[in-house]
């Protein structure tokens, strides 16, 4: 049997399904309902939010002797196998295998066409160059982008000499050595 109304926190709201006006009501209805869950509901949870770390550990202690009580009424055997599981420890993470982020961040590099030199940090030493040589040169915003990408092409293609090397020498890890090898081997002499 389907009760004719609605309690929501003292707010009563009439069932007319069944009788006049039933499509107009059951609209209003689920309109009520809607915003009762969600205002009610936001409020609750507020009102939870709110709670006083006391308060919390009130009701979670009376939830735990709710259930050491029904726990207990299991029998010793029982009770003493649940003591033992809930005292276990929790297992130690699962270790990921070695050099998973550098291998992700190799793909993520690959996939980008971004310059991987901040572009703020570049432009201050450009200017700075720039007035170092001559006062009150200014730049434009292409040629800085350009000199930006020449600079990024240069330290790559010098680290990838740099890799060469440091794989001729069965390591793995790029040395200070290994770049000035690289360097001396295509000519750069400053």
């Amino acid at each position: 049997m389907e009760k004719s109304h609605y309690k929501a926190r003292g707010v009563y709201f009439k069932n007319t399904r069944h009788g006049g006006g039933a499509m107009q009501s059951n609209y209003m209805e689920e309109m009520f309902n809607w915003f009762y869950r969600t205002v009610f509901s936001w409020t609750y949870a507020m009102e939870r939010a709110k709670e006083s770390k006391v308060a919390k550990l009130a009701r979670f202690n009376q939830h735990n002797l709710a259930s050491e009580k029904w726990k207990s009424s299991l029998g010793p055997l029982r009770h003493a196998q649940w003591q033992a599981t809930r005292t276990r420890q929790a297992r130690a993470p699962q270790r990921r295998r070695r050099y998973t982020k550098a291998f992700a961040e190799i793909r993520h590099y690959q996939k980008t066409d971004e310059l991987l030199i901040p572009r703020r940090p570049f432009a201050r030493v450009v200017k700075e160059e720039l007035q170092r040589y001559c006062a009150g040169l200014r730049i434009q915003a292409l040629a800085l982008e350009a000199l930006q990408e020449a600079a990024q092409a240069f330290f790559i293609s010098m680290l990838e000499d740099s890799n060469l090397c440091d794989i001729h020498a069965k390591r793995v890890t790029i040395q200070p050595k290994d770049i000035q090898l690289g360097r001396r081997i295509r000519g750069d002499r400053s």
